[in-house]
């Protein structure tokens, strides 16, 4: 329950305009990987990343996006092989374009819609 009730007061957060600013992704990326070191370790991932940027944003929206792909990417792997996941960014004429891989599960194009809507779930909390 605690985590529920802490769930839904960050979501409630990053329903607030966004103050923006300069932030380092290379670091938000590092704090990130930090963050979650005890969980990467127990499934021994290798988590990479490119030369990343910095840009204008909000700081603890990026570092949640991050945290959370790259938890995701941990959490829903296969079985059989470690967890892989990459960082990358490539720079476009007006705007960064940021890439998260790994060799998870993946998920069926049906449901791509859904996945990114707010306490969405495609399987069981027991089957990961």
């Amino acid at each position: 329950m605690v985590s529920l009730l802490n769930s839904l007061l960050l979501y409630a957060r990053l329903q607030k305009p966004a103050a923006l600013e300069s932030v380092s992704v290379q670091a938000t990326f590092e704090q990130a990987k930090t963050d979650l070191a005890d969980q990467l370790a127990a499934s021994k991932a290798t988590v990479s990343a490119g030369v990343l940027p910095t840009v204008i944003g909000d700081p603890d929206r990026l570092y949640q996006l991050l945290l959370n792909l790259m938890a995701n990417s941990n959490k829903f792997r296969r079985a059989d092989e470690a967890p892989r996941i990459a960082v990358s960014a490539v720079e476009g004429p007006s705007e960064w374009t940021f890439c998260v891989e790994d060799n998870g599960i993946g998920v069926e194009a049906e449901y791509s819609s859904i996945i990114f809507e707010a306490f969405q779930r495609l399987h069981s909390q027991a089957a990961f």
